[in-house]
């Protein structure tokens, strides 16, 4: 959906889009509402700053940078892992996570997420 790199062979293209959209972001009081928005599958909004964007906080969910180590020592599924790297290889503060309803594994992943939050890993 939203994503830090303009183009993976490219970084110094993608930095300077990530240099830019920070600038931007400055002067927005919040860049996206998902607070009642249906998703169908697990995702990592990477690409907007979790602090600009409104969501519920019930179901959805912010990996902030400080504590990717402690993600990836949580003893979770792999996809939290998948998360915590993709964040490290990014420059960005923070990440919102997105848990799809109709995804196979949305029981799993609200009760981890939940999990991860009670651990004070996840906001």
């Amino acid at each position: 959906m939203f994503r830090w790199q303009v183009a993976s062979d490219d970084e110094r293209l993608s930095r300077e889009f990530v240099e830019q959209a920070a600038s931007y972001y400055k002067s927005v009081p919040f860049a996206l509402d998902i607070t009642e928005a249906k998703f169908t599958t697990f995702d990592a909004l990477l690409g907007i700053p979790p602090s600009l964007i409104k969501r519920d906080v019930e179901t959805q969910f912010v990996l902030l940078r400080e504590r990717i180590e402690a993600i990836k020592n949580a003893g979770q599924s792999t996809i939290w892992r998948i998360v915590a790297q993709s964040l490290n290889l990014s420059p960005l503060p923070g990440v919102v996570i997105v848990l799809g309803k109709r995804d196979t594994k949305h029981a799993l992943h609200l009760k981890e997420a939940q999990t991860l939050r009670a651990m004070g890993i996840l906001q």
